[in-house]
């Protein structure tokens, strides 16, 4: 699909001049082309919180019990420098899960707190994938509540289809769970192809 062509001939005195004029051409030309796409995502406001979060996304894959605790201490670390970041409260919800789901975490205790820290999460930004794809394992697991958490699992994919926390997260918990096995083998091979 062709989106945009353009020739510029300019003075290369100023070459940041001409960088900027030529990307925000491209970005205009952009918005106008995937304008009703997903909402776009506002840069971190507290870049260190940020950072936290990725690491702490990155010991919870790990899933055992020390870096079931890593994670939860980066997120901790990441709510003290900005209670307002949504993204330390989603993913300390998954470490509840994630805790929880491999027996690192009594379960009594934990999905509750995951449960509590993914609708903190939605109240800070109820744009964030991660969070509403968070509350939809809380609905399945912990309320049977099966409706509304495919409902939460289809608007993260709806608020980010490149999440691959969300494909796999509604494929492995979710669809699996729910018998829909051939979707629940290309939501899970999505999240493959995207992670």
């Amino acid at each position: 699909m062709h989106l945009w062509s353009e020739r510029y001939d300019r003075d290369m005195s100023d070459i940041f001049a001409v960088q900027d004029e030529i990307s925000q051409a491209i970005a205009d030309k952009l918005r106008v082309s995937i304008g009703s796409g997903p909402p776009v995502r506002r840069p971190p406001e507290n870049f260190e919180a940020y950072n936290l979060c990725l690491k702490a996304r990155y010991h919870i894959y790990k899933a055992n019990p020390q870096s079931i605790e890593k994670c939860r201490q980066y997120c901790e670390q990441a709510i003290a420098l900005d209670p307002k970041c949504a993204l330390a409260h989603a993913i300390m919800a998954l470490h509840y899960w994630v805790g929880a789901y491999w027996g690192f975490l009594a379960p009594r205790e934990a999905l509750p707190k995951g449960k509590s820290a993914a609708l903190e999460a939605l109240k800070l930004d109820g744009t964030l994938a991660e969070a509403h794809a968070a509350l939809g394992l809380f609905l399945e697991a912990c309320d049977f509540n099966w409706t509304e958490a495919e409902r939460e699992f289809r608007r993260a994919l709806e608020l980010n289809p490149a999440s691959a926390d969300s494909h796999y997260f509604f494929g492995a918990h979710f669809l699996a769970a729910s018998g829909r096995l051939d979707e629940a083998e290309r939501e899970e091979q999505r999240a493959v192809e995207l992670d």
